[in-house]
Protein backbone atom coordinates (compact mmCIF):
# COMPACT_ATOMS: atom_id res chain seq x y z
CA UNK A 1 0.00 0.00 0.00
CA UNK A 2 2.91 2.35 0.73
CA UNK A 3 4.62 1.85 -2.75
CA UNK A 4 1.06 2.45 -3.84
CA UNK A 5 0.95 5.70 -2.32
CA UNK A 6 3.97 7.07 -3.27
CA UNK A 7 3.44 6.77 -7.12
CA UNK A 8 -0.08 8.76 -6.64
CA UNK A 9 1.71 11.56 -4.90
CA UNK A 10 4.89 11.81 -6.95
CA UNK A 11 2.51 11.72 -10.39
CA UNK A 12 0.27 14.13 -8.94
CA UNK A 13 2.73 16.84 -8.19
CA UNK A 14 4.08 15.55 -11.71
CA UNK A 15 0.55 16.96 -12.82
CA UNK A 16 0.18 19.96 -10.53
CA UNK A 17 3.64 21.11 -12.74
CA UNK A 18 1.54 21.18 -15.61
CA UNK A 19 -0.75 23.82 -14.46
CA UNK A 20 1.16 26.46 -15.55
CA UNK A 21 2.02 28.79 -12.20
CA UNK A 22 -1.36 29.43 -11.40
CA UNK A 23 -2.63 28.64 -7.96
CA UNK A 24 -4.12 29.50 -5.12
CA UNK A 25 -3.30 30.79 -1.59
CA UNK A 26 -3.63 28.65 1.51
CA UNK A 27 -6.21 29.18 4.24
CA UNK A 28 -3.78 29.35 6.69
CA UNK A 29 -2.05 32.71 5.13
CA UNK A 30 -5.81 34.36 5.51
CA UNK A 31 -5.92 34.71 1.01
CA UNK A 32 -8.03 35.69 -1.07
CA UNK A 33 -10.19 32.00 -2.58
CA UNK A 34 -9.46 30.40 -5.37
CA UNK A 35 -11.07 31.92 -8.34
CA UNK A 36 -10.50 29.99 -11.71
CA UNK A 37 -11.08 25.97 -12.25
CA UNK A 38 -7.20 26.33 -12.70
CA UNK A 39 -6.18 27.18 -9.53
CA UNK A 40 -8.29 24.80 -8.09
CA UNK A 41 -6.92 22.23 -9.67
CA UNK A 42 -3.63 23.40 -8.56
CA UNK A 43 -4.54 23.75 -4.90
CA UNK A 44 -6.59 20.43 -5.30
CA UNK A 45 -3.35 18.51 -6.35
CA UNK A 46 -1.16 20.42 -4.15
CA UNK A 47 -3.17 19.44 -1.02
CA UNK A 48 -3.84 15.81 -2.32
CA UNK A 49 -0.11 14.98 -2.49
CA UNK A 50 0.94 16.44 0.94
CA UNK A 51 -1.72 13.99 2.28
CA UNK A 52 -0.66 11.15 -0.02
CA UNK A 53 2.88 12.18 1.30
CA UNK A 54 1.99 11.15 5.18
CA UNK A 55 2.60 7.36 4.58
CA UNK A 56 6.22 8.00 2.58
CA UNK A 57 9.19 6.90 4.25
CA UNK A 58 11.28 9.74 5.30
CA UNK A 59 13.27 9.60 2.38
CA UNK A 60 10.41 9.82 -0.07
CA UNK A 61 8.49 12.30 2.00
CA UNK A 62 11.43 14.80 2.40
CA UNK A 63 11.43 15.08 -1.41
CA UNK A 64 7.86 15.10 -2.05
CA UNK A 65 7.97 17.76 0.69
CA UNK A 66 10.57 19.55 -0.84
CA UNK A 67 8.99 19.52 -4.39
CA UNK A 68 5.89 20.40 -3.04
CA UNK A 69 7.62 23.70 -1.32
CA UNK A 70 9.29 24.49 -4.71
CA UNK A 71 6.48 24.46 -7.00
CA UNK A 72 4.04 26.35 -4.46
CA UNK A 73 6.88 29.65 -3.56
CA UNK A 74 5.55 31.39 -6.54
CA UNK A 75 2.05 31.43 -5.75
CA UNK A 76 2.01 31.18 -1.80
CA UNK A 77 5.13 31.73 -0.02
CA UNK A 78 4.03 30.86 3.41
CA UNK A 79 2.92 27.47 2.69
CA UNK A 80 6.23 26.94 0.66
CA UNK A 81 7.73 27.69 4.11
CA UNK A 82 5.41 25.46 6.21
CA UNK A 83 6.30 22.56 3.51
CA UNK A 84 10.19 23.54 3.30
CA UNK A 85 10.48 23.24 7.02
CA UNK A 86 8.74 19.63 6.93
CA UNK A 87 10.95 18.54 4.49
CA UNK A 88 13.71 19.65 6.19
CA UNK A 89 12.67 17.79 9.47
CA UNK A 90 12.06 14.85 7.13
CA UNK A 91 15.29 14.27 6.42
CA UNK A 92 16.56 14.02 9.59
CA UNK A 93 14.92 10.35 10.04
CA UNK A 94 17.33 9.54 6.88
CA UNK A 95 19.03 6.42 7.62
CA UNK A 96 21.63 7.95 4.58
CA UNK A 97 24.10 10.55 5.87
CA UNK A 98 24.12 12.12 2.48
CA UNK A 99 20.85 11.87 1.62
CA UNK A 100 19.97 13.74 4.93
CA UNK A 101 22.41 16.44 3.95
CA UNK A 102 21.21 16.48 0.44
CA UNK A 103 17.46 16.80 1.05
CA UNK A 104 18.11 19.20 3.83
CA UNK A 105 20.32 21.43 1.88
CA UNK A 106 17.46 21.40 -0.55
CA UNK A 107 15.01 22.44 1.66
CA UNK A 108 17.17 25.46 2.81
CA UNK A 109 17.23 26.78 -0.72
CA UNK A 110 13.86 26.33 -0.77
CA UNK A 111 12.97 28.30 2.42
CA UNK A 112 15.60 31.46 1.82
CA UNK A 113 13.11 32.67 -0.96
CA UNK A 114 10.49 33.28 1.91
CA UNK A 115 11.77 33.00 5.03
CA UNK A 116 15.76 33.72 4.49
CA UNK A 117 16.29 35.14 8.26
CA UNK A 118 15.17 30.91 9.41
CA UNK A 119 17.21 29.58 6.32
CA UNK A 120 20.34 31.14 7.90
CA UNK A 121 19.37 30.36 11.26
CA UNK A 122 18.92 26.44 9.89
CA UNK A 123 22.01 26.49 8.24
CA UNK A 124 25.06 25.49 10.41
CA UNK A 125 22.61 22.93 11.75
CA UNK A 126 23.10 20.89 8.57
CA UNK A 127 26.60 19.14 10.33
CA UNK A 128 29.55 18.33 8.63
CA UNK A 129 30.57 17.53 4.73
CA UNK A 130 29.92 13.51 4.72
CA UNK A 131 32.91 12.41 2.60
CA UNK A 132 33.37 9.11 1.54
CA UNK A 133 35.55 6.33 2.54
CA UNK A 134 37.51 6.71 0.02
CA UNK A 135 38.80 9.63 -1.89
CA UNK A 136 36.75 13.13 -2.16
CA UNK A 137 33.29 14.03 -2.43
CA UNK A 138 32.28 15.34 -5.70
CA UNK A 139 31.04 18.37 -3.89
CA UNK A 140 29.94 19.83 -0.88
CA UNK A 141 25.92 20.82 -0.96
CA UNK A 142 26.42 23.28 1.97
CA UNK A 143 28.56 25.06 -0.36
CA UNK A 144 26.01 25.18 -2.96
CA UNK A 145 23.02 26.19 -1.04
CA UNK A 146 25.19 28.85 0.50
CA UNK A 147 24.82 30.64 -3.45
CA UNK A 148 21.20 30.82 -2.49
CA UNK A 149 20.70 31.47 1.26
CA UNK A 150 23.83 34.05 1.05
CA UNK A 151 22.26 36.40 -0.98
CA UNK A 152 18.98 36.09 0.03
CA UNK A 153 20.32 37.02 3.72
CA UNK A 154 22.38 39.65 2.60
CA UNK A 155 19.30 41.56 0.70
CA UNK A 156 17.80 41.62 4.45
CA UNK A 157 19.97 42.88 6.26
CA UNK A 158 22.22 44.83 3.99
CA UNK A 159 26.54 45.24 5.05
CA UNK A 160 25.36 43.86 8.37
CA UNK A 161 24.70 40.64 7.30
CA UNK A 162 28.47 40.16 6.24
CA UNK A 163 29.74 38.84 9.80
CA UNK A 164 27.38 36.59 10.18
CA UNK A 165 27.98 35.58 6.56
CA UNK A 166 31.35 35.69 6.65
CA UNK A 167 31.41 33.10 10.29
CA UNK A 168 29.49 30.68 8.46
CA UNK A 169 31.36 30.57 5.15
CA UNK A 170 34.72 29.65 7.15
CA UNK A 171 32.49 26.96 9.30
CA UNK A 172 31.75 25.53 5.48
CA UNK A 173 35.64 25.45 5.02
CA UNK A 174 36.65 24.32 8.78
CA UNK A 175 34.07 21.09 7.68
CA UNK A 176 33.71 20.88 3.90
CA UNK A 177 34.45 23.25 1.27
CA UNK A 178 34.44 27.14 1.11
CA UNK A 179 31.52 28.47 -0.77
CA UNK A 180 32.96 29.93 -3.30
CA UNK A 181 30.74 30.39 -6.11
CA UNK A 182 28.37 31.91 -3.10
CA UNK A 183 31.12 34.59 -2.28
CA UNK A 184 32.02 35.70 -5.46
CA UNK A 185 28.42 36.78 -6.21
CA UNK A 186 28.41 38.36 -2.82
CA UNK A 187 31.71 40.23 -3.75
CA UNK A 188 30.29 41.52 -6.76
CA UNK A 189 27.38 43.21 -4.39
CA UNK A 190 29.49 44.71 -2.64
CA UNK A 191 31.31 46.71 -5.39
CA UNK A 192 30.61 49.73 -4.02
CA UNK A 193 33.08 51.78 -1.98
CA UNK A 194 30.72 52.04 1.35
CA UNK A 195 31.69 47.90 1.58
CA UNK A 196 35.00 47.56 -0.52
CA UNK A 197 36.43 46.49 2.85
CA UNK A 198 33.53 43.67 3.27
CA UNK A 199 34.38 42.64 0.31
CA UNK A 200 38.26 42.90 0.64
CA UNK A 201 37.62 40.58 3.86
CA UNK A 202 35.52 37.77 1.80
CA UNK A 203 38.04 37.74 -1.02
CA UNK A 204 41.19 37.15 1.62
CA UNK A 205 38.89 34.84 3.54
CA UNK A 206 38.72 32.57 0.01
CA UNK A 207 42.35 32.83 -0.90
CA UNK A 208 43.08 31.94 2.67
CA UNK A 209 40.55 28.98 2.60
CA UNK A 210 41.61 27.59 -0.84
CA UNK A 211 45.57 27.64 0.47
CA UNK A 212 44.70 25.21 3.31
CA UNK A 213 43.22 23.36 0.10
CA UNK A 214 40.21 22.04 -0.96
CA UNK A 215 37.90 19.57 0.66
CA UNK A 216 35.87 18.01 -2.45
CA UNK A 217 36.72 17.34 -6.10
CA UNK A 218 34.39 20.20 -7.55
CA UNK A 219 37.21 22.91 -5.46
CA UNK A 220 39.53 24.00 -8.27
CA UNK A 221 36.74 24.72 -10.29
CA UNK A 222 34.42 26.62 -8.09
CA UNK A 223 37.83 28.88 -6.59
CA UNK A 224 38.32 29.22 -10.41
CA UNK A 225 34.95 30.42 -10.80
CA UNK A 226 35.72 33.19 -8.00
CA UNK A 227 38.33 34.35 -9.53
CA UNK A 228 36.35 34.97 -12.92
CA UNK A 229 33.51 36.42 -11.29
CA UNK A 230 35.24 38.91 -9.16
CA UNK A 231 37.70 39.90 -11.53
CA UNK A 232 35.22 42.32 -13.66
CA UNK A 233 33.04 44.84 -11.59
CA UNK A 234 33.92 44.32 -8.14
CA UNK A 235 37.93 44.29 -8.55
CA UNK A 236 38.64 43.44 -5.09
CA UNK A 237 42.04 44.33 -3.43
CA UNK A 238 44.19 41.88 -5.90
CA UNK A 239 47.22 42.23 -3.34
CA UNK A 240 45.71 39.20 -0.97
CA UNK A 241 46.75 37.51 -4.20
CA UNK A 242 50.22 37.12 -2.70
CA UNK A 243 50.09 33.73 -1.16
CA UNK A 244 47.71 32.59 -4.26
CA UNK A 245 49.16 28.76 -4.72
CA UNK A 246 46.41 27.77 -7.17
CA UNK A 247 46.31 24.35 -8.82
CA UNK A 248 47.47 23.51 -12.47
CA UNK A 249 43.38 22.12 -12.67
CA UNK A 250 42.46 25.72 -11.00
CA UNK A 251 44.76 27.84 -13.30
CA UNK A 252 43.51 26.16 -16.39
CA UNK A 253 39.83 26.63 -15.57
CA UNK A 254 41.13 30.14 -15.10
CA UNK A 255 42.90 30.52 -18.63
CA UNK A 256 39.64 28.87 -20.21
CA UNK A 257 37.70 30.88 -18.81
CA UNK A 258 39.23 34.33 -20.01
CA UNK A 259 39.89 32.37 -23.46
CA UNK A 260 36.14 32.35 -23.64
CA UNK A 261 35.45 36.36 -22.74
CA UNK A 262 38.01 37.74 -25.06
CA UNK A 263 36.64 35.39 -28.08
CA UNK A 264 32.55 35.82 -26.98
CA UNK A 265 31.92 32.71 -25.96
CA UNK A 266 30.46 31.37 -22.84
CA UNK A 267 33.05 28.93 -20.98
CA UNK A 268 30.95 25.95 -20.18
CA UNK A 269 31.29 26.05 -16.09
CA UNK A 270 29.38 29.66 -16.54
CA UNK A 271 26.57 31.35 -17.60
CA UNK A 272 26.38 33.46 -20.42
CA UNK A 273 26.11 37.32 -20.15
CA UNK A 274 22.15 38.92 -21.33
CA UNK A 275 22.06 40.34 -24.98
Amino acid sequence: MDSVKRVAALVTVVLSLGVGGTGTQSKATKAQPARTPEELQFYHLLTRSYLLGRELVPDDRSYLLWRLADISAAVNPGLSSQWAQEAFQAANESSNAWDKLAFQKSALVILSRSDPELAMGLFPTLGDLVQPKSGQAAEDPRSDAASSIFPAYYRLHGVGALERIRADANWLAATGEYPYVAVGGLINLLAGSETRIGADQLFGDAIAAYNRGTRSQMGDDQFARLILATAGSARPNWRILRNFRPSQACLGEIVAGRQADRSGNCHPDRECPAG
